[in-house]
């Protein structure tokens, strides 16, 4: 399970849970903020790291725009009529504190997600380079997982510079459309990945259905893998990764 940079809870508290976690950074203007959250990072036992590098700028979300995402301080009436039909969310959202970016509350002085999720976010380097990543490499003995790779040469950068691992990805949303169903994981596996990444759907099943709800779509997920797989004759992982693209006409 990856654990963002930008995470409600500070990935401690999550670590002492005993999840595998792999925890995702960026590399910010301050070194040491970077420095910090890899000692942190290595302090409660996570191994591996996946160092984002497909925003050097944060792109305008239009869906965010228009729904007033951006400014939870000041709902809309069409947010207060939504939050008005989820009463018992609303009384834990009383009988707590106002919700904070805890893994990153140490590093800015503003109080609420957005502020302190901007004070951040403006923190990102878009110099971002090689150098850099060699850097990383220099200060994190576990293993470096590069995400944003779009381009072959930009892969043969990356392992050069000592990343034991890629995630080819441009950030998801409407940058791209990212895994949803059981057949684009077969399908990516037949391409030649070793691992498939997932991030909306299980965050959609977790504001639809809380813990049960992402039980249940990593169980539709699993469900799909295993139909596709039947469908195109396949009986293992392995199988997949040895038919190669030629098996994609199957399904």
């Amino acid at each position: 399970m990856g654990v963002s940079t930008f995470s409600i809870a500070p990935m401690e508290k999550i670590a002492s849970t005993g999840a595998g976690l792999l925890a995702q950074i960026y590399v910010l203007r301050d070194r040491a903020i970077t420095r910090d959250m890899l000692a942190r990072a290595a302090g409660c036992g996570i191994k591996s790291i996946i160092v984002t590098v497909d925003t050097a700028i944060t792109p305008i979300r239009e869906r965010d725009i228009r729904n007033g995402f951006r400014h939870l301080s000041r709902p809309t009436l069409s947010q207060m009529l939504g939050l008005a039909g989820r009463p018992a969310w609303l009384a834990g959202l009383a009988g707590g504190s106002i919700p904070t970016v805890g893994n990153i509350d140490r590093y800015t002085t503003s109080r609420g997600v957005m502020a302190q999720a901007r004070d951040v976010a403006a923190q990102i380097d878009p110099t971002l380079n090689r150098d850099d990543l060699a850097w990383l490499r220099e200060n994190w003995t576990g293993q470096l997982i590069v995400k944003g790779i779009m381009h072959p040469d930009d892969a043969v950068q990356a392992v050069d510079a000592g990343a034991d691992g890629i995630i080819v990805s441009n950030h998801g949303g409407r940058l791209d459309s990212g895994i949803r169903r059981g057949g684009e994981v077969v399908t990516a596996l037949a391409l030649g990945a070793t691992a498939v990444a997932i991030g909306r759907p299980w965050a959609w099943a977790l504001a639809a259905g809380g813990a049960p709800g992402v039980g249940a779509a990593l169980d539709t997920l699993a469900q799909e893998i295993r139909d596709v797989m039947a469908l195109a004759g396949l009986c293992d992982i392995e199988a997949i990764r040895t038919a190669g693209r030629d098996m994609l006409w199957k399904f």
